[in-house]
């Protein structure tokens, strides 16, 4: 078997998922990590949830969330999550979240795409924390995508979006994680936590893989 791993590091050396430069192994090299990490304060809140991310929007690791939220570099999810399970284990003082719960996606963006990047990454933060998934009943219901919007219309168009749909909302445990790529205006996540402290949700931990400046 390592002779066999040896071979294929060879013809298709490991990169850094971020700049490409040739590491050891399937994550983000010490460069970037030490360039773009959240270095003075890892966490942020909104209406009391506290909100964790282990790097900035910003330099090669955007480059990296560009690749993996758009052009279909999944895989990606391994190496992401790796970073924001070690910031949640470093910084969070209540681990006690018993489901994770994704950031959706408009239906017709997601079959566009082919996937849910928030998801992607809910599934890898699983298999990490070894708690299960949920969509938590969240739905969101809009063709515009968020990156091409101004901060305002973020907002009009969050309240009006996302939304709960009856059959698909499970029972949630009293403390969720939710889980959602990056971290900009906080209108996204405001909207769902709403709708999830809507279903009795006492307590919500939020993870990100960026916050923008």
């Amino acid at each position: 078997m390592r002779i066999w791993e040896s071979l294929l590091d060879f013809v298709f050396p490991r990169r850094c998922i971020c700049c490409d430069q040739m590491i050891d192994t399937d994550d983000i090299c010490a460069d970037c990590i030490r360039d773009y990490s959240v270095k003075q304060s890892t966490q942020e809140h909104i209406n009391k949830v506290p909100i964790y991310a282990p790097f900035h929007y910003m330099g090669s690791v955007k480059k990296g969330i560009v690749k993996f939220k758009f052009k279909g570099y999944k895989h990606y999810a391994k190496g992401f999550s790796f970073h924001m399970a070690e910031v949640l284990s470093a910084h969070c003082p209540d681990q006690s979240y018993q489901m994770i719960v994704y950031v959706p996606m408009p239906p017709v963006r997601e079959k566009g795409r082919g996937y849910n990047q928030a998801k992607i990454l809910a599934i890898a933060m699983s298999e990490r924390l070894h708690i299960p998934i949920s969509s938590g009943g969240l739905c969101r219901d809009s063709p515009v995508a968020q990156h091409n919007l101004s901060k305002g219309m973020r907002l009009k168009q969050n309240i009006n979006s996302f939304y709960l749909l009856a059959e698909d909302c499970p029972p949630l445990p009293a403390h969720v994680l939710l889980v959602d790529d990056v971290y900009t205006s906080g209108n996204t996540i405001r909207a769902c936590v709403n709708l999830l402290e809507q279903q009795g949700v006492s307590k919500i931990t939020v993870i990100t893989i960026t916050k923008t400046e």
